[in-house]
């Protein structure tokens, strides 16, 4: 009995431990690797960096881009890369989603061309701005521009939202 109150109480202060930190609020970081039009791996810079000990995975906040599997989703995914390769992001992050997601906006530094990320994907019809029990999200106005300039996914009078997409067939199986 004593053996195991003694490992019950171990596990408590081992797990005490291991809970996460807080995010800082903004960080510095690179790409390493766009998964698809809306999800990222980003590397820490600076000093944040001495103390990450792996990447992190991001979903770019206020941003819906068409699932891998479906219509214009691997141009989306190919237009991220192009935009974020090589270039340092400024993160400023927005909490986790009902899926535990880490949420974050991300700005291109040194750019004066459009530097938030998720405003960029949406202005150039790459992504839906989010909505969110009846909330338009935050790049609606964009949104609308883009739907009357008819760029990108938005020429396409026929394009899914990918919350319609998954509802209707579920999540993407596989990746190119």
């Amino acid at each position: 009995m004593l053996k195991w109150v003694a490992a019950v109480v171990l596990c408590s202060v081992v797990s005490v431990g291991l809970v996460a930190q807080p995010l800082p609020e903004l960080s510095l970081a690179q790409v390493v690797r766009v998964h698809d039009g809306d999800s990222v791996w980003l590397q820490p810079l600076g000093a944040v960096a001495k103390q990450a000990t792996a990447k992190w995975v991001v979903r770019i906040h206020g941003i819906d881009a068409p699932e891998i599997c479906q219509d214009f989703g691997v141009q989306a995914q190919n237009a991220l890369a192009v935009r974020l390769a090589g270039q340092r992001i400024a993160v400023t992050w927005r909490g986790q989603d009902s899926y535990g997601r880490w949420l974050a906006s991300l700005r291109v530094l040194g750019t004066d061309d459009m530097p938030d990320v998720g405003q960029w994907m949406v202005a150039k019809g790459y992504a839906w701005s989010y909505r969110f029990k009846g909330d338009p999200g935050p790049y609606a106005q964009t949104q609308h521009l883009a739907q009357a300039q008819q760029r990108g996914l938005f020429a396409n009078s026929l394009a899914v939202n990918p919350r319609r997409f998954r509802r209707s067939h579920g999540a993407c199986r596989w990746a190119p």
